[in-house]
C-alpha cells in the first residue's frame, strides 16, 4: 500500500508534536488534590483542616468547625476505596460523593463506571486534568452537601 508524500510529511510532523505535548504536560502531583481540598475547606472557614494517612498509603482530609466534622477521601473509580469514607464515619454521618462539583448519593455505581471511562480517555490523550471522585462523610450539622463543591 502506498501513501502520498503529503500524508507521510503530516504523520512525520504530527508524531513529534504529540510526544512533546505529552512530555510538557508531565505527570500530575498525587497530593495536589489533597492540598486543593484542604485549601477549599479552609476557605469555607473550617477551624482545623489536616491531611492524615488513614491506611497504608491512603490519605484523607479531616476538618472541624464547631460541632461539625468532615472527612474527605479520594475514591478510586475502580471502587476499591469506595467504602473508605463509610469505614471512618459515624452512624449519624451523611455520606455523599462529589464529582466535578456535583453532589451524588454515596452508592452510585453507575457514576463510578462512567467516570472511570471518562478518566481513561483523558489520561490516554492527556487532554485535560481528570476530575477525581471524592467520598465525603460529614456530621449532620455541617450541611456539607450545600458547600460550593463546584469551586474545587
Amino acid at each position: 500500500m502506498s501513501y502520498s508524500p503529503a500524508f507521510k510529511w503530516f504523520i512525520g510532523l504530527l508524531l513529534p508534536l504529540t510526544f512533546a505535548w505529552k512530555l510538557a504536560a508531565g505527570p500530575g502531583d498525587p497530593n495536589e488534590i489533597l492540598q486543593t481540598i484542604k485549601q477549599f475547606l479552609k476557605h469555607q472557614e473550617f477551624e482545623t483542616v489536616e491531611i492524615e494517612e488513614v491506611l497504608n498509603g491512603l490519605w484523607a482530609v479531616h476538618a472541624r468547625r464547631g460541632g461539625c466534622r468532615m472527612l474527605v477521601v479520594e475514591v478510586s473509580s475502580k471502587g476499591w476505596t469506595k467504602e473508605l469514607a463509610r469505614t471512618f464515619a459515624d452512624e449519624s454521618d451523611q455520606l455523599f460523593t462529589v464529582v466535578r462539583g456535583a453532589v451524588y448519593e454515596y452508592n452510585s455505581t453507575w457514576l463510578a463506571i462512567t467516570n472511570d471511562l471518562y478518566l481513561r480517555v483523558l489520561r490516554k490523550g492527556r487532554l485535560a486534568r481528570p476530575a477525581p471522585i471524592l467520598g465525603v462523610a460529614a456530621s449532620p450539622q455541617c450541611d456539607a452537601e450545600r458547600l460550593p463543591w463546584n469551586e474545587l
